[in-house]
Protein backbone atom coordinates (compact mmCIF):
# COMPACT_ATOMS: atom_id res chain seq x y z
CA UNK A 1 0.00 0.00 0.00
CA UNK A 2 1.50 3.07 -1.52
CA UNK A 3 1.72 5.69 1.71
CA UNK A 4 -0.25 9.22 1.37
CA UNK A 5 1.92 12.40 1.27
CA UNK A 6 0.76 15.73 1.82
CA UNK A 7 2.23 17.56 -0.79
CA UNK A 8 1.74 21.29 0.84
CA UNK A 9 3.44 20.26 3.72
CA UNK A 10 6.28 19.25 1.75
CA UNK A 11 6.60 22.51 0.03
CA UNK A 12 6.11 24.26 3.25
CA UNK A 13 9.30 22.25 4.37
CA UNK A 14 11.22 22.36 1.55
CA UNK A 15 10.78 26.26 1.13
CA UNK A 16 11.86 26.72 4.58
CA UNK A 17 14.96 24.68 4.24
CA UNK A 18 16.19 26.91 0.97
CA UNK A 19 15.14 29.81 2.75
CA UNK A 20 17.69 29.02 6.08
CA UNK A 21 19.92 27.38 4.29
CA UNK A 22 23.40 29.40 4.22
CA UNK A 23 24.97 30.24 0.93
CA UNK A 24 28.30 28.77 -0.03
CA UNK A 25 29.95 32.28 0.57
CA UNK A 26 28.56 32.79 3.92
CA UNK A 27 29.76 29.42 5.06
CA UNK A 28 33.37 30.24 4.07
CA UNK A 29 33.38 33.40 6.18
CA UNK A 30 34.79 33.11 9.46
CA UNK A 31 32.70 34.70 12.50
CA UNK A 32 34.02 38.15 13.04
CA UNK A 33 35.58 38.45 16.47
CA UNK A 34 34.69 40.84 19.10
CA UNK A 35 35.80 44.77 18.52
CA UNK A 36 36.14 43.65 14.40
CA UNK A 37 36.63 46.03 12.53
CA UNK A 38 35.52 45.58 8.82
CA UNK A 39 38.72 45.22 6.73
CA UNK A 40 39.84 48.14 4.50
CA UNK A 41 41.91 47.78 1.30
CA UNK A 42 45.59 48.38 1.90
CA UNK A 43 46.79 51.13 -0.04
CA UNK A 44 49.18 49.58 -3.12
CA UNK A 45 52.08 51.74 -2.05
CA UNK A 46 51.76 50.49 1.73
CA UNK A 47 51.25 46.80 0.56
CA UNK A 48 55.04 48.10 -1.09
CA UNK A 49 56.14 49.32 1.66
CA UNK A 50 55.12 46.97 4.21
CA UNK A 51 56.69 44.16 1.95
CA UNK A 52 60.24 45.72 1.63
CA UNK A 53 60.29 46.60 5.12
CA UNK A 54 59.23 43.24 6.91
CA UNK A 55 60.47 41.39 4.42
CA UNK A 56 64.39 40.17 5.02
CA UNK A 57 65.80 40.79 1.10
CA UNK A 58 63.32 44.05 1.28
CA UNK A 59 65.26 45.25 4.29
CA UNK A 60 68.68 44.15 2.43
CA UNK A 61 67.36 45.88 -0.91
CA UNK A 62 66.37 49.29 1.33
CA UNK A 63 69.99 49.29 3.21
CA UNK A 64 71.51 49.16 -0.47
CA UNK A 65 69.52 51.96 -1.82
CA UNK A 66 70.63 54.07 1.49
CA UNK A 67 73.76 52.88 0.83
CA UNK A 68 73.66 54.51 -2.93
CA UNK A 69 71.88 57.55 -1.56
CA UNK A 70 74.38 58.33 0.86
CA UNK A 71 77.59 58.46 -1.44
CA UNK A 72 75.20 60.78 -3.67
CA UNK A 73 74.33 62.80 -0.69
CA UNK A 74 77.77 62.89 1.17
CA UNK A 75 79.77 63.59 -2.22
CA UNK A 76 77.72 65.85 -3.85
CA UNK A 77 76.01 67.72 -1.25
CA UNK A 78 77.71 67.62 2.11
CA UNK A 79 81.57 67.24 0.78
CA UNK A 80 80.96 68.28 -2.53
CA UNK A 81 79.15 71.61 -1.95
CA UNK A 82 78.65 72.77 1.18
CA UNK A 83 82.10 71.46 2.62
CA UNK A 84 84.11 73.18 0.06
CA UNK A 85 81.97 76.56 1.05
CA UNK A 86 83.76 76.56 3.77
CA UNK A 87 86.99 75.52 2.72
CA UNK A 88 86.93 77.29 -0.65
CA UNK A 89 88.93 80.28 1.02
CA UNK A 90 91.61 78.61 2.97
CA UNK A 91 94.69 78.40 0.17
CA UNK A 92 97.52 79.26 2.39
CA UNK A 93 98.90 75.71 2.36
CA UNK A 94 102.41 76.70 3.46
CA UNK A 95 101.00 78.15 6.69
CA UNK A 96 98.43 75.24 7.44
CA UNK A 97 101.63 72.83 7.02
CA UNK A 98 103.98 74.63 9.67
CA UNK A 99 100.64 74.63 12.06
CA UNK A 100 100.45 70.72 11.45
CA UNK A 101 103.95 70.43 12.37
CA UNK A 102 103.40 72.29 15.49
CA UNK A 103 100.33 69.59 16.27
CA UNK A 104 102.58 66.79 15.16
CA UNK A 105 105.24 67.26 17.41
CA UNK A 106 103.01 68.35 20.58
CA UNK A 107 101.39 65.38 20.13
CA UNK A 108 104.38 63.63 19.85
CA UNK A 109 103.84 61.61 16.51
CA UNK A 110 107.57 61.71 15.33
CA UNK A 111 106.99 58.26 13.67
CA UNK A 112 103.88 59.91 11.32
CA UNK A 113 104.67 60.82 8.05
CA UNK A 114 103.23 63.82 6.57
CA UNK A 115 102.21 64.08 2.95
CA UNK A 116 100.08 68.05 2.40
CA UNK A 117 99.57 69.93 -0.55
CA UNK A 118 101.38 67.19 -3.41
CA UNK A 119 99.87 67.06 -6.47
CA UNK A 120 99.27 63.20 -6.15
CA UNK A 121 96.77 63.66 -3.46
CA UNK A 122 94.51 66.05 -5.23
CA UNK A 123 91.06 65.45 -4.01
CA UNK A 124 92.24 63.05 -0.79
CA UNK A 125 92.36 63.72 2.84
CA UNK A 126 93.03 60.35 4.71
CA UNK A 127 94.97 58.71 7.51
CA UNK A 128 96.17 55.07 6.75
CA UNK A 129 97.38 53.50 10.72
CA UNK A 130 99.14 50.82 8.45
CA UNK A 131 101.31 53.36 6.91
CA UNK A 132 101.36 55.25 9.65
CA UNK A 133 100.85 58.24 7.44
CA UNK A 134 98.38 61.19 7.11
CA UNK A 135 97.56 62.24 2.71
CA UNK A 136 95.95 65.61 2.32
CA UNK A 137 95.36 67.42 -0.91
CA UNK A 138 96.06 70.85 -1.70
CA UNK A 139 92.47 72.05 -2.25
CA UNK A 140 91.72 69.72 1.28
CA UNK A 141 94.86 70.87 3.37
CA UNK A 142 92.48 72.69 5.99
CA UNK A 143 91.45 68.66 6.86
CA UNK A 144 95.17 68.22 8.02
CA UNK A 145 93.98 68.37 11.56
CA UNK A 146 91.56 66.48 12.10
CA UNK A 147 93.81 63.48 10.02
CA UNK A 148 95.77 64.39 12.72
CA UNK A 149 93.63 63.49 15.22
CA UNK A 150 93.46 60.24 14.16
CA UNK A 151 97.03 59.70 14.52
CA UNK A 152 97.10 60.95 18.08
CA UNK A 153 94.40 58.21 18.33
CA UNK A 154 96.38 55.62 16.51
CA UNK A 155 99.85 56.81 17.92
CA UNK A 156 98.93 58.02 21.88
CA UNK A 157 96.05 56.00 22.75
CA UNK A 158 94.50 52.13 23.08
CA UNK A 159 90.95 52.37 23.37
CA UNK A 160 90.48 54.12 20.50
CA UNK A 161 93.04 53.13 18.64
CA UNK A 162 91.08 49.36 18.26
CA UNK A 163 87.75 51.86 17.53
CA UNK A 164 89.25 53.31 14.75
CA UNK A 165 90.38 50.83 13.02
CA UNK A 166 86.74 49.43 12.59
CA UNK A 167 86.06 52.20 10.51
CA UNK A 168 84.14 52.00 7.18
CA UNK A 169 82.79 48.59 8.29
CA UNK A 170 80.80 49.72 10.84
CA UNK A 171 78.12 50.80 8.67
CA UNK A 172 77.59 47.25 7.27
CA UNK A 173 77.56 45.81 10.79
CA UNK A 174 74.66 48.25 11.26
CA UNK A 175 72.60 47.72 8.62
CA UNK A 176 73.15 43.89 8.92
CA UNK A 177 72.17 44.04 12.09
CA UNK A 178 68.76 45.63 11.85
CA UNK A 179 67.82 43.61 8.97
CA UNK A 180 68.44 40.68 11.45
CA UNK A 181 66.96 42.19 14.42
CA UNK A 182 64.01 43.12 12.58
CA UNK A 183 63.45 40.17 11.33
CA UNK A 184 63.56 38.26 14.53
CA UNK A 185 60.04 37.06 16.41
CA UNK A 186 58.67 39.17 19.43
CA UNK A 187 57.22 38.10 22.55
CA UNK A 188 54.33 39.70 22.94
CA UNK A 189 54.15 38.99 26.54
CA UNK A 190 57.33 40.86 27.26
CA UNK A 191 55.72 44.31 27.82
CA UNK A 192 53.92 42.29 30.53
CA UNK A 193 56.45 41.07 32.30
CA UNK A 194 57.47 43.42 35.83
CA UNK A 195 61.49 44.11 36.93
CA UNK A 196 63.97 46.29 35.23
CA UNK A 197 65.18 43.38 32.68
CA UNK A 198 61.94 43.47 31.30
CA UNK A 199 61.52 46.73 30.94
CA UNK A 200 65.56 47.11 28.66
CA UNK A 201 63.76 43.92 26.40
CA UNK A 202 60.23 45.27 25.77
CA UNK A 203 62.47 48.97 25.28
CA UNK A 204 64.30 46.92 22.85
CA UNK A 205 61.41 45.21 21.30
CA UNK A 206 59.82 48.32 20.47
CA UNK A 207 62.99 50.42 19.53
CA UNK A 208 64.79 47.68 16.86
CA UNK A 209 67.02 50.64 15.78
CA UNK A 210 68.89 50.83 19.13
CA UNK A 211 71.21 47.67 18.90
CA UNK A 212 72.36 48.60 15.41
CA UNK A 213 72.70 52.10 16.36
CA UNK A 214 75.51 50.82 19.43
CA UNK A 215 77.10 49.14 16.97
CA UNK A 216 77.55 52.09 14.70
CA UNK A 217 78.71 54.93 17.47
CA UNK A 218 82.46 53.56 17.36
CA UNK A 219 82.33 55.11 13.66
CA UNK A 220 80.89 58.72 15.32
CA UNK A 221 82.83 58.84 18.08
CA UNK A 222 85.87 58.15 16.47
CA UNK A 223 85.44 60.91 14.08
CA UNK A 224 84.07 62.97 16.71
CA UNK A 225 87.44 62.46 18.37
CA UNK A 226 89.87 63.03 15.39
CA UNK A 227 87.85 66.50 14.97
CA UNK A 228 87.92 67.37 18.73
CA UNK A 229 91.91 66.36 18.38
CA UNK A 230 92.14 69.20 15.80
CA UNK A 231 89.65 71.93 16.66
CA UNK A 232 91.86 71.82 20.60
CA UNK A 233 94.99 72.63 19.00
CA UNK A 234 93.30 75.30 16.66
CA UNK A 235 91.59 76.98 19.20
CA UNK A 236 94.93 77.01 21.39
CA UNK A 237 96.39 78.92 18.35
CA UNK A 238 93.42 81.49 17.94
CA UNK A 239 94.10 82.36 21.34
CA UNK A 240 98.02 82.82 21.19
CA UNK A 241 96.93 85.07 17.70
CA UNK A 242 99.09 82.50 15.49
CA UNK A 243 95.76 82.10 12.99
CA UNK A 244 92.45 84.45 13.00
CA UNK A 245 89.33 83.55 14.18
CA UNK A 246 87.73 83.49 10.98
CA UNK A 247 90.08 80.68 9.49
CA UNK A 248 89.36 78.60 13.02
CA UNK A 249 85.52 79.02 12.44
CA UNK A 250 85.38 78.18 8.37
CA UNK A 251 87.52 74.92 9.48
CA UNK A 252 85.53 74.22 12.49
CA UNK A 253 81.93 74.49 10.23
CA UNK A 254 83.65 72.43 7.49
CA UNK A 255 84.58 69.78 10.44
CA UNK A 256 81.03 70.20 11.15
CA UNK A 257 79.97 69.08 7.77
CA UNK A 258 82.30 66.67 7.22
CA UNK A 259 81.11 64.92 10.30
CA UNK A 260 77.42 65.15 9.56
CA UNK A 261 77.73 62.95 6.53
CA UNK A 262 78.52 59.78 9.14
CA UNK A 263 74.96 60.13 10.55
CA UNK A 264 73.12 59.09 7.87
CA UNK A 265 73.31 55.81 8.28
CA UNK A 266 72.06 55.74 11.86
CA UNK A 267 68.96 58.59 11.14
CA UNK A 268 68.18 55.87 7.84
CA UNK A 269 68.09 53.26 10.13
CA UNK A 270 65.54 54.99 12.69
CA UNK A 271 63.33 56.08 9.90
CA UNK A 272 63.02 52.74 8.31
CA UNK A 273 62.23 51.82 11.70
CA UNK A 274 59.75 54.44 11.80
CA UNK A 275 58.41 53.25 8.36
CA UNK A 276 58.07 49.54 9.63
CA UNK A 277 56.80 50.39 13.03
CA UNK A 278 53.80 52.49 11.04
CA UNK A 279 52.86 50.40 8.48
CA UNK A 280 52.53 47.06 10.77
CA UNK A 281 50.43 49.03 13.10
CA UNK A 282 47.95 50.02 10.55
CA UNK A 283 47.85 45.97 9.13
CA UNK A 284 47.29 45.17 12.83
CA UNK A 285 44.54 47.62 12.90
CA UNK A 286 42.46 46.30 9.87
CA UNK A 287 43.05 42.82 10.19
Amino acid sequence: MVQSVNISQYKNKKAYSQTNKPSKFAQNQQAPTFGYEEERPTHPIKKLALNLVNDAFGLVGVNLILWKVQSFVNGNILSGKINKHFTKGITDTEKLKKLAEEMQNKNHLDKVEMYLGTNEAEGQAFFNHEKNIVVVGKQEASAVFHELGHAVMENNTKFLRRLQRGRNNYSWIALGLYTMIAQREKNPYDDKRPGPIAKVKNFLNKNDYVIPLIAFSPELITEFKASQYGLKFLKGKVKEGAIEKSLFNKIKKSYITCFSTYLFIPVSIMLVDALRNSVNKQVRKYN
